[in-house]
């Protein structure tokens, strides 16, 4: 089946699709995050309130030198999560400024830094990876000051007593998406629809487990299996650990079905933490090389790098585990609930009422954008969502 360029999203992040039609959207932030803080409402980021001189962060400059003008997590935080790396933002060029992370016994903590072009901003990664529900402290050196604040980590990461996650279905909220590369694919929105992308985890062996993708039908809160549209496994070269709550592949290559065409993912990593009472899942992110035959395969075309080339910032490159070109992807901040649901992957599309050829994608008109509005969509989402045709 041949699938037309103007009714198709092929999805790269997990589970869902999304449309390209509102410039004020603010549900894309694309480019690692470089242009895009976290929010902080408080005036002074570092809690002070009084306008002595000598207090970094209350707003005016220390010598002439930058200041502080955004953390996160914010001082006595307590609900940062544990994978999330540290921010903060300045008022002006600060690299080379002296941060460091301690933990709750004192111990220096070691770290990644990742600076913005423009030397205001910067990401801190401890390594290895913080633990939940654990205290921290942050020494920030700025000029000749010395700015000390601590912190908690949410208890996400963790699982509480009894729950049982063998079987579990996790219907994904897209709503909070963040499409790190390709960057600048434009804004996306929220798709709207009553198909909803499904993920099941399998059994549960010595901390391993399988995945199962698949469409479901959102009616009122009560879900049922999309009988149109097929679920499966997704295949993987690796394991998929399950460690206390983290769902965790980092595998070579990762694969998946979408319609007639085979997804693949070289030096694919997924990761996601069910929530503490296993009725949901948080902070969702894949990345890796997506081939570009994938793409080619799914869109009916030859030409899907230079669609990429000419709707974002991203090129394709040479893939590193096989002949031909791959594009690197990364997504990240999908959620999920937990659905009363069992995905049936032995279930074959009745033919009586379901569509015959393309289709169009969740809660999007049939009618393209353009080649920019098809490779945000390419790029929003993992699996291609299906709805059927109005008779």
């Amino acid at each position: 089946m041949r699938y037309p360029l103007h009714l198709i999203a092929l999805s790269l992040s997990l589970f869902g699709a999304a449309c390209v039609n509102d410039s004020d959207s603010l549900l894309y932030r694309g480019g690692g995050g470089g242009d895009f803080a976290p929010e902080y409402d408080a005036e002074d980021p570092l809690g002070d309130d009084d306008d002595n001189d000598d207090d970094a962060g209350t707003g005016e400059s220390v010598g002439g030198g930058p200041e502080i003008l955004n953390l996160d997590p914010s001082p006595e935080a307590s609900s940062h999560h544990y994978r999330a790396p540290l921010f903060v933002a300045f008022t002006a060029e600060a690299s080379g400024t002296n941060i460091a992370v301690y933990d709750d016994e004192g111990v220096l903590l070691p770290t990644d830094e990742n600076w913005s072009s423009d030397g205001n901003r910067v990401w801190i990664t401890p390594q290895p990876r913080l633990e939940p529900d654990s205290q921290y402290s942050v020494e920030i050196e700025l000029g000749t000051q010395l700015l000390v604040f601590d912190f908690r980590t949410s208890t996400i990461g963790l699982l509480d007593d009894g729950v049982d996650l063998t079987g579990a279905v996790f219907s994904m909220d897209l709503s909070t998406i963040t499409v790190e590369s390709p960057a600048g694919l434009g804004p996306i929105q929220d798709p709207l629809s009553p198909r909803v992308p499904l993920l099941q985890l399998g059994d549960i062996v010595y901390g391993e487990t399988n995945l199962t993708f698949g469409l479901g039908v959102d009616e009122a809160g009560s879900y049922a299996q999309d009988l149109c549209t097929r679920a499966g496994q997704v295949m993987a070269d690796g394991d998929v650990t399950l460690s206390q709550a983290l769902v965790d592949a980092d595998v070579e290559l990762l694969s998946f079905q979408v319609g007639d065409a085979t997804i693949e993912v070289e030096q694919a990593v997924l990761q996601f933490d069910v929530l503490p009472a296993g009725n949901g899942l948080t902070e969702l992110n894949l990345s890796g090389y997506v081939r570009a035959t994938s793409l080619n395969t799914l869109l009916g075309t030859d030409a899907s790098c230079e669609l990429i080339a000419g709707s974002s910032t991203g090129a394709c490159e040479p893939c590193l585990l096989g002949d031909g070109e791959c594009i690197w992807t990364e997504l990240s901040g999908i959620s999920g609930e937990r659905v009363d649901l069992n995905l049936d992957i032995a279930v074959t599309p009745e033919s009586d009422g379901c569509p015959e050829d393309a289709v169009a994608p969740f809660g999007c008109s049939a009618q393209g954008d353009g080649a920019a509005s098809l490779i945000a969509l390419l790029f929003s989402t993992l699996l291609v969502g299906y709805r059927r045709r109005s008779a």
